[in-house]
């Protein structure tokens, strides 16, 4: 994926896109998968719902 990321970082000119762009994107992206498997595992909500009740964060 680094290389992915990289290619089309370096092809956003060409592309008509701002500098910058496709990396925002593609780590908004990211992040939003990220929290979707998350809450979509039971044990791993259940232990930060333990961690934060237990430090009042």
């Amino acid at each position: 994926m680094s290389d992915f990321a990289h290619l089309l970082a370096a092809a956003e000119p060409g592309l008509s896109w701002e500098a910058g762009e496709f990396m925002s994107e593609y780590t908004a992206n990211r992040q939003a998968t990220i929290e979707a498997v998350f809450e979509s595992d039971p044990v791993a909500v259940a232990i930060l719902k333990f961690v934060q009740d237990r430090h009042g964060d």
